[in-house]
């Protein structure tokens, strides 16, 4: 267990470092030309790492999608990326729908009562429920 907090805290510090040196990086081309081509390269390990963590999330929870997606998400988007990583364990099973039987529905097409109620005349099959 132990092992595993050091690594998380490993990969964030890189994580946190590539992204820093980015910026440092693009800051420094003021003054030194030619430094903003290796602001980029530690912007693109930034993202292979961020794709890294996507893509085993991602076969952890059994969510549909590819490397490459994630790695363009991650390129354009990391923001919403960093979002995903950090809800995706508190989110994962916990959207269902719940199906609707003719009782339990109180609007129809038609606006008659439950009484009246036939299956042609349901607005919606079920309801999603998140709760997260």
């Amino acid at each position: 267990m132990v092992a595993l907090k050091v690594g998380a805290m490993l990969l964030g510090a890189t994580a946190a470092v590539l992204w820093s040196a980015w910026i440092v990086l693009h800051i420094v081309e003021i003054s030194v030309p030619g430094c903003f081509a290796f602001a980029w390269i530690f912007y693109i390990g930034f993202v292979t790492l961020v794709t890294s963590q996507r893509v085993d999330l991602r076969s952890h929870y059994d969510i549909n999608g590819n490397p490459l997606e994630d790695f363009f998400a991650s390129l354009l988007l990391y923001p919403s990326v960093a979002i995903q990583l950090e809800t995706v364990g508190e989110k994962a099973g916990t959207t269902t729908l719940v199906p609707l039987s003719e009782e339990s529905v109180l609007v129809v097409n038609n606006g008659d009562t439950k009484s009246n109620l036939k299956s042609a005349d349901l607005e919606m099959k079920g309801i999603v429920i998140e709760n997260g």
